[in-house]
């Protein structure tokens, strides 16, 4: 995951678009962005976990099916489970869905979730 002006964001490349899938988290309201790049048939998924806890907690999963893309948006507004523990560490899983089924290559990065001052979880397994 990388950061821009307060955005995390990940990206799986692609053509004929910079990304055929795309996770962006904004700590302010605690926003999961999901855009699904292509008109292809296929989804995609975010899922979000939290590993502040032990065991992991998986707090909620969201599936974009719309294509061409089209993005869906959760956060902290919609209440639980969107709203995510403030201080907590979080592995956000990017992939691939084929008729709802998980396919093909995964993407994952870890953000600890402090609004201004978020930052990559090092050492948090």
């Amino acid at each position: 995951m990388k950061k821009s002006d307060g955005l995390w964001l990940m990206c799986m490349p692609g053509l004929p678009r910079d990304c055929w899938a795309e996770l962006q988290f904004r700590p302010v309201g605690d926003k999961v962005t999901l855009c699904d790049g292509l008109a292809d048939g296929r989804g995609v998924r975010a899922r979000v976990t939290n590993v502040t806890k032990d065991p992991d907690v998986r707090e909620y999963t969201i599936t974009n099916t719309k294509g061409s893309g089209k993005c869906v948006t959760k956060g902290a507004a919609a209440g639980q489970p969107y709203n995510l523990a403030e201080g907590h560490c979080f592995r956000f899983d990017l992939l691939f869905v084929d008729n709802g089924e998980e396919v093909g290559d995964k993407m994952t990065g870890q953000i600890r979730n402090k609004n201004e001052n978020a930052s990559l979880c090092l050492g948090v397994d």
